[in-house]
């Protein structure tokens, strides 16, 4: 394979100048391409089956929030697809109103409809939510539909420096030669560093069911693969009582549980669980792979429960 690093010093040789120029010149260089892979890309669908323009408006909306206050999210595009009878304008709007809205026509309840914005906005709090609400212009129902949040997140943004360093190069004027290479070195170093400790490459994962009855759950099976679990968020929509509980289980994980009680048909009431461990999981096994629970309790249907799970 070809070296990053070009020139190679022994014992007996002269140091030559450029040589050493080259080597600074390509450990910055090699530094820097890891730096700019620094973006990791997710994607968060919520079903809109069955909601018409009398649906509560937290009925039709996606919400989302950071899983800690030091792990920046952006929302780099949203999509809506939607089969629904007659022609009716359906419109997506965001509580951060410097986001434009969308539009997406209905073409019929059995011709998909399809519309997306690519503006971005930032996911700023890890209290309050982000919220993106699909709202028809006159009477109209889904019969299939769902959005699409496309999110973003950038490692080098979660709080610390991500800084490379472009080497100063030697020089016939440079007085102090080993000086100025111990510093090159230390400083490339300390970007490497920078590099190394900027690892949280955060991605999250949706769940959800409507109309879940108390006494009843429901189950994912997760794909396998390495992964840490930064915590999760719980979300329930019902008349008040309506208990839904998030629950992630897998080998090597410390467990994750968010139970929230919902407090009416047209509040969405949200639980946040602040989970750790690094998944253990074998490709080929699938009885180790991590399983996501929702369960109903409290003898109430809960009209909508949706659970957003945080990885990194």
């Amino acid at each position: 394979m070809i070296p990053y690093v070009p020139h190679h010093f022994v014992d007996g040789d002269n140091l030559d100048m450029e040589k050493i120029n080259d080597n600074l010149e390509a450990i910055g260089r090699d530094i820097e391409r890891s730096l700019e892979a620094r973006y990791t890309y997710s994607t968060i669908t919520l079903d809109i089956d069955g909601v018409t323009e009398a649906s509560a408006a937290v009925l039709r909306a996606v919400a989302i929030r950071r899983p800690s206050a030091g792990n920046a999210l952006e929302v780099y595009a949203v999509e809506v697809v939607l089969y629904a009878a007659g022609a009716v304008v359906w419109t997506l709007a965001c509580s951060d109103t410097s986001w434009p809205s969308i539009t997406v026509t209905a073409a019929g309840a059995t011709v998909e409809a399809h519309a997306s914005g690519g503006i971005p906005v930032s996911v700023t709090s890890a209290a309050a939510d982000l919220t993106f609400t699909l709202t028809p212009a006159s009477a109209s129902t889904c019969t299939r539909g769902y959005i699409v949040v496309h999110l973003r997140v950038d490692r080098g943004n979660q709080g610390t420096s991500h800084a490379g360093h472009f080497p100063a190069l030697l020089t016939s004027a440079t007085t102090a030669p080993a000086t100025s290479i111990d510093a090159e070195l230390v400083s490339l170093a300390a970007a490497a560093a920078r590099d190394t400790t900027n690892s949280v490459d955060v991605r999250c994962e949706m769940f959800s069911t409507r109309g879940l009855t108390s006494g009843s759950s429901v189950s994912w099976a997760l794909p396998s693969g390495a992964r840490r679990i930064l915590g999760s968020v719980q979300y329930v929509v019902g008349a008040a009582g309506s208990i839904a509980t998030g629950t992630v289980t897998g080998t090597g994980l410390s467990g994750s549980s968010a139970a929230a009680t919902a407090t009416g048909a047209t509040v969405l009431v949200a639980t946040v669980d602040a989970a750790s461990g690094s998944l253990a999981d074998e490709p080929m096994d699938s009885t180790d792979d991590a399983t996501v629970t929702i369960t109903v309790s409290g003898g109430v249907t809960a009209a909508l429960a949706a659970l957003l799970v945080f990885w990194s």
